[in-house]
């Protein structure tokens, strides 16, 4: 059995693999962040199966980063624009650097503010 990846681009087999189990499989060479279209073909001598359906598979190894966001600075009743505390009811939430078609979950926490010296 011949498994076969290709993206449009790259073509990348392996095998033939001998077939001595049901199902059979075949560990591919690395295969590069990528959608990969995948199929196998049967061969006995001079005889060939029909190749299979295609089967997709996307490979997806970059690293989900930790991301902090920055909210605007301006109307904050903290001690500096860089602590995070702001009395704008619509702030600005910047999460550059996300990976297109991540989930992103943002929570809000009101917290109260005594405007006291502690």
């Amino acid at each position: 059995m011949l498994f076969t990846a290709t993206n449009g681009t790259d073509t990348v087999t392996c095998g033939p693999e001998l077939v001595t189990a049901n199902p059979t499989s075949c560990t591919f060479s690395e295969l590069i962040d990528e959608t990969w279209n995948v199929t196998a073909e049967q061969s006995l001598s001079t005889f060939s199966s029909p190749v299979s359906n295609t089967v997709i598979t996307v490979i997806d190894r970059r690293a989900i980063g930790s991301y902090e966001f920055s909210s605007t600075p301006h109307r904050t009743p903290g001690v500096d624009s860089t602590d995070l505390i702001t009395n704008d009811d619509t702030p600005t939430i910047d999460l550059t650097g996300l990976e297109i078609g991540a989930k992103v979950i943002v929570t809000g926490v009101e917290a109260g503010f005594c405007g006291c010296d502690l």
